[in-house]
């Protein structure tokens, strides 16, 4: 029950990524987030503190806390961030139910823990389903087309074509290869470059569950452990945007923006620590089999509060209940 309230917890945190990227970066978000994850861990820290309920510390628990906090809050929140303002929350977060399988690997290869045939089936379902998202084809109409490549920079925007003009004239005008020349024969879609993104989130915070999981081994408080892990991603994310002279944009997000990102930040406290708690409770592949079940939450709280600009079709539906069900399949 804990990792599934974890579930829809990580679920309504994409939606509100989603949403709080509507005129603000990836990054900006992502910064404003760890600042309310950090400013929510810290009273609870207090309080714990002044009851005298904070427990004795480790070196080890700390260092595998804070490699957690590196690993998921920092890199994996990155990437998934960013992902998000390519793909949308129901999508990615479909993909980033592959988290299971690199949890089954890692904890096999880092904890000791053992798999099966069954194991390997969960594998395979999960891999299908976010195949079957990968290989999903969008028709963009031509003022799409021509929009999204003026908006990179690299080749103008294509003329358009006059309907007056006679069949001689409109085959005298160049074709859209010389028009615009590929001069990067390598450049990633944004399409792809989102599928790259979540896969990495993915993987990152695979590695994060793995890393916080040694840390509670030896210290049993996901509220600690959430805690250590967030100062190292507010320390590393404060040190960049200062280094780059960008800390005035956070002053610029616009305010529904902010809210939004607060919103996500607040959602992946309460998603953090439920998460952690579940680890303490069960076998770590279990717990994230069922924290992982967020894509199916993902697209309803999608259908709910963001209604426009995303599609869900039978396609998206489908890869995210293989997805599930591989999930599903680990746990029993």
């Amino acid at each position: 029950m804990i990792a599934i309230l974890a579930a829809i917890a990580w679920s309504l945190a994409n939606v509100f990524i989603g949403k709080g990227q509507e005129n603000s970066r990836p990054l900006d978000g992502v910064f404003v987030s760890l600042i309310s994850n950090l400013v929510i861990y810290t009273v609870v820290v207090g309080v714990m503190v002044v009851m005298g309920t904070f427990p004795p510390l480790t070196a080890g628990a700390v260092f595998f806390f804070a490699l957690g906090g590196l690993f998921g809050s920092t890199v994996g929140r990155s990437f998934i961030f960013t992902a998000i303002s390519y793909l949308g929350p129901s999508r990615v977060s479909a993909i980033k139910g592959s988290v299971p399988v690199y949890t089954l690997i890692f904890a096999f290869l880092f904890l000791g823990e053992q798999t099966s045939v069954v194991d390997v089936a969960a594998i395979l379902l999960v891999t299908l389903g976010i195949v079957w998202i990968a290989l999903e084809k969008k028709k963009p109409s031509l003022a799409a087309v021509q929009g999204e490549v003026a908006a990179s920079g690299e080749f103008p925007p294509l003329p358009r074509i006059d309907d007056s003009l006679s069949p001689e004239d409109a085959r005298r005008q160049p074709a859209a290869e010389e028009r615009s020349p590929a001069r990067f024969p390598f450049r990633l879609s944004p399409r792809a470059i989102g599928f790259t993104l979540a896969a990495l989130g993915s993987f990152s915070h695979a590695m994060s569950v793995i890393t916080r999981k040694a840390g509670l081994n030896q210290v049993s408080s996901p509220v600690v452990g959430v805690f250590f892990g967030l100062l190292v991603a507010v320390s590393l994310l404060l040190i960049s945007f200062w280094s780059r002279g960008e800390l005035g944009n956070l002053r610029r997000m616009p305010r529904k923006d902010f809210l939004y990102n607060t919103g996500a930040g607040v959602s992946t406290s309460a998603a953090l620590f439920l998460s952690l708690w579940s680890f303490t409770l069960t076998n770590v592949a279990v717990a994230q089999a069922l924290i992982s079940s967020q894509p199916i939450f993902t697209i309803l709280l999608s259908y709910l509060i963001i209604r426009k600009g995303e599609t869900r079709g039978l396609r998206l539906v489908t890869s995210a209940s293989l997805v599930v069900a591989g999930g599903a399949i680990i746990f029993m």
